[in-house]
Order: structure tokens, then sequence, then C-alpha cells
């Protein structure tokens, strides 16, 4: 979990304790769902737990998340290129 956090937050260069702040900037709120997005695909943490450890957020928040960047991933390229991408750099 904790080199999700960094891979994710050195991918869009924002700061590890602005993905857990309260933030509603896009690029700090879409670094967040992605964080959460790939703690949920790598791990078997509840949705509750993922919450916990991304800003202290419920369990309908990472399921938001979660569909959103699935969703987002299907309908623009360029995004999923980047997902693409942060998985590989979580696989290295």
């Amino acid at each position: 979990m904790q080199k999700i956090q960094e891979t994710v937050s050195d991918f869009y260069n924002v700061k590890r304790e602005l993905i857990q702040s309260a933030s509603r900037k896009r690029e700090i709120v879409q670094a967040r769902q992605v964080t959460m997005f790939f703690i949920k695909k790598h791990t078997e943490l509840a949705l509750s737990q993922i919450g916990i450890q991304v800003g202290n957020r419920n369990h309908a928040t990472v399921l938001h998340a979660c569909n959103t960047i699935r969703d987002l991933s299907e309908v623009d390229k360029g995004f999923r290129t980047d997902i693409e991408e942060i998985e590989r750099l979580l696989q290295s």
C-alpha cells in the first residue's frame, strides 16, 4: 500500500499528504481516486479499510472512486495510458 501511494503521488507530482487531505482540487482528487483504485486492485483490504488509509474516507467514497477510475479509463484513451503506466511502475 505504501508503494502504491508513493508511485501515484510521484506520477501525478502531488505530495502524499495532499492525497490524504480534504482538498477537492481536480488533480488531487484524481490522484486520490487512482490511489484507492490500485489499493483495491492489489490488496485484500475491505473498502472501509482502504478509506481509512486514504484520508479517513468511508467505503462508499472508495467504491465511487474505483467505479469512476474504471469508467474513465474505458472512455478516455489518454487516461487509460496513464493507468497502464502506473500499473507498470507498480509491477517493476
